[in-house]
């Protein structure tokens, strides 16, 4: 199944912080976070959405999504951890088996908030 690149958040590390570092590490690109909500609400970057993945009953991950863009580097076609990265269209996200529905979901809001 495909799921988005991601990873755990270090020690004194904010979550929006930690996206960025994992963004370089696994697809080579330096990435510039998009503010999700109202700008003078709070002090760190808004996430577009959190979601709660039980993977088995004492092994649970939350799932922060942030929007983002590309600011530069270099693409991969694999990760560090070697596994294939890829790029989706609207409708192959609307449509392949093969993306869980919680990744479907926040993938096509994140498309709807960047053509507006």
């Amino acid at each position: 199944k495909w799921v988005p690149i991601g990873g755990h958040v270090e020690e004194n590390e904010l979550p929006c912080e930690s996206v960025i570092r994992e963004a370089k590490e696994e697809t080579g690109f330096d990435i510039e976070l998009i503010n999700c909500k109202d700008k003078n609400f709070g002090n760190i970057t808004q996430n577009l959405g959190i979601n709660l993945d039980v993977i088995k009953p004492n092994h649970h991950h939350i799932n922060i999504a942030y929007l983002a863009k590309i600011i530069k580097g270099e693409e991969k076609t694999i990760t560090d951890d070697n596994t294939e990265l890829k790029w989706f269209t609207t409708e192959e996200l609307k449509n392949l088996k093969e993306i869980p529905e919680n990744v479907r979901e926040v993938s096509l809001k994140a498309i709807e908030i960047m053509e507006n």
